[in-house]
């Protein structure tokens, strides 16, 4: 009887998780929501989510339960790369893809009891609903972006801001924190012309607008063929 209890409790957990996550916008909330929702589900003592950033050597943790407690970065990096940590009997993790690739970690800690096999399961099934509603909102954030750029072309604005639109949308979609500039080549020109620059960690101008970077004829023939810049994609 108890481990039907424990499964219908597991089922009615997913379902609020997922009916939750449904209808959440922003992936912050996607992920506090479910680090607190699980971390209390499962009793743990300590919770946190934690990404590896491309080019990063460590992963970082995002958010954590409490706050400021000192994870092992070192086997969460493992974790992540699927490299295989030591297995310790109080902690477990669910992987969380994103962009169709490995993106971080679900993790929680409970010393004083090991976690069971079912238990291990069940956090791979959150991990999986996580990812899921991740996906979800980046597509409709996608959508969101480039309906509103198709607006300001079809608004005729001027280029210029429409420059800015595609940058400011590529931000609300990356959260890219140093810089993003928009290069143009036109037909027969040798070089790219960075049109449009943002500095988002200085929240300054860009003072390179007009600079030209040459380029080989064979890069720029596969520019224009691949349509890097352009829409259809």
């Amino acid at each position: 009887m108890s481990v039907q209890r424990d499964e219908l409790s597991a089922l009615k957990f997913l379902d609020r998780l997922q009916g939750y996550l449904k209808h959440v916008r922003e992936p912050q909330n996607a992920f506090r929501y479910a680090l607190r929702e699980t971390h209390e589900f499962f009793d743990a003592s300590h919770g946190c989510i934690a990404r590896l950033q491309p080019g990063r050597p460590q992963a970082e943790i995002l958010f954590s339960i409490p706050r400021g407690w000192p994870w092992d970065v070192d086997d969460l990096t493992l974790y992540i790369e699927r490299k295989h940590p030591p297995v310790r009997p109080g902690v477990m993790m669910a992987p969380l893809k994103r962009r169709g690739g490995a993106w971080g970690a679900l993790a929680l800690s409970r010393p004083r009891r090991p976690f069971r096999r079912n238990e291990r399961e069940l956090v791979a099934r959150v991990g999986e609903t996580l990812s899921d509603a991740i996906a979800r909102i980046d597509n409709d954030r996608m959508v969101g972006v480039r309906a509103r750029i198709d607006r300001k072309i079809m608004e005729q604005i001027d280029p210029k801001d429409l420059f800015y639109q595609i940058l400011d949308g590529l931000r609300s979609l990356t959260q890219y924190d140093h810089s993003s500039a928009l290069l143009i080549r036109k037909e027969d020109d040798p070089a790219l012309v960075l049109v449009a620059e943002q500095i988002a960690w200085a929240k300054a101008k860009s003072h390179r607008i007009g600079l030209r970077l040459p380029i080989a004829q064979e890069t720029a023939t596969l520019l224009l063929s691949e349509q890097v810049y352009g829409f259809d994609r």
